[in-house]
């Protein structure tokens, strides 16, 4: 559970002096990559540039090690021995994989139409398991209650839907799983715009190079302390295990926490930058972030123009709002390029992902564009070989 937040006591403009990029765009396209802060840039060169005369000491590269993990560890409410630093959402996805024990026969849960991300390993690493798919868009408990059978060995879902901006919501499906079932979660559209509830998660992995405005290479996953016990042993390497001297090099006993799965030596200058990050969106509080971003996504629908866009983004959503427009959305994409303003062409609509400091003046000045569409000069071609997306009440 999160602490109650006070309220944020940090003006917009100071918060925006963390963010070069508003002053050439409005950059609204945090669902496909985060803009690195000027703190954060400016600590890694610092760290960078040192390297280059002198070399951190092992105690000193440790602390920013162990630091991260706790600010992440604070961020998503977790425990510290919870945490495994990552480079990415797919090296965590194949932690969990690697620890969940599978038989010819088995079967696992996926989310249809889930990111490449949640897909790809289970397909090809598990060609002898069978593979079930979940839509999110429709009742879940109803779902699970078909899909779930006694060979059922875990269900992977991602947090939010990169493309239509829906949330699961995860104490339900955990809900309709027997608890011998794991529950892996990508969560890489989630940390960082919303709060997120751990309780009925087993092992959530998330890069940080997106909503967590942090260097690519970097990221972490969950693993629940009750679980570490109960897997199998995966992504096992050196740095597994503790070291007081690189002189006796016999085998040593793992540790038991989540650090275990932190096989070999670590990507310090991402780390440096993702710490930064991470100190600010904890200052800020996840609450207030999260607060901020929703207020923006409510000013964005409710202030566009429903004759001219179909609204594919649900009520249960995050930081993503994902619309169709009626004319060409392409020539639309084309003309937000032209005012500097940065979304996502996805599928045949325009994703849009504010952070906190984005502003509603940003927003007006992107509804003004979106709703003057009928300015384009094409009508939207249903027949352009896109795979159609599906419409939401």
């Amino acid at each position: 559970m999160y602490p109650r937040e006070k309220r944020l006591n940090i003006s917009i403009d100071a918060l925006r002096q963390e963010f070069p990029i508003t002053e050439r765009c409005i950059y609204l396209d945090h669902a496909s990559t985060g803009p690195l802060p000027r703190s954060s840039a400016e600590r890694m060169a610092e760290f960078v540039n040192r390297l280059t005369y002198e070399l951190p000491d092992s105690e000193e590269i440790m602390g920013i090690v162990e630091e991260t993990r706790e600010e992440i560890a604070k961020l998503v409410g977790a425990g510290k021995d919870e945490i495994a630093l990552t480079k990415n959402t797919t090296s965590g996805i194949l932690i969990a994989i690697g620890s969940i024990e599978f038989a010819p026969g088995d079967n696992v849960i996926i989310q249809k139409g889930c990111f490449p991300t949640n897909q790809y390993p289970w397909h090809y690493l598990l060609p002898e398991v069978e593979k079930r798919t979940l839509d999110p868009l429709r009742p879940i408990p109803e779902q699970l209650a078909t899909l779930v059978d006694d060979r059922t060995r875990a269900v992977s879902v991602d947090l939010v839907d990169y493309l239509t901006g829906v949330r699961i919501d995860l104490g339900e499906v955990k809900g309709s799983l027997r608890p011998d079932v794991f529950l892996v979660v990508d969560g890489i559209q989630a940390v960082g715009a919303v709060e997120i509830d751990l309780g009925p998660v087993d092992f959530m992995a998330c890069g940080s190079g997106k909503w967590l405005l942090s260097p690519h290479g970097t990221g972490f996953i969950y693993v629940k302390k009750s679980q570490l016990e109960r897997v199998r042993l995966s992504n096992i390497g050196w740095l597994s295990s503790h070291w007081d001297d690189f002189t006796h090099f016999e085998i040593k006993p793992l540790k038991q926490t989540a650090a275990r799965y932190e096989e070999g030596t670590y990507n310090y200058p991402g780390l440096v930058g993702m710490n930064e990050s991470m100190k600010m969106f904890n200052r800020i509080g996840i609450g207030n972030i999260a607060s901020s971003i929703r207020k923006l996504c409510d000013f964005i629908l409710e202030g566009i123009d429903r004759n001219k866009f179909t609204i594919i983004t649900p009520k249960n959503r995050a930081g993503i709002v994902t619309v169709r427009p009626a004319c060409d959305v392409k020539e639309l994409k084309r003309l937000l390029d032209e005012k500097n303003i940065v979304v996502s062409e996805r599928m045949g609509c325009l994703r849009i992902s504010p952070h906190f400091y984005n502003t509603e003046v940003e927003i007006e000045e992107l509804l003004e564009i979106l709703n003057s569409a009928s300015t384009c000069e094409h009508r939207q071609n249903r027949n352009s070989g896109q795979e159609p997306v599906t419409l939401l009440g």
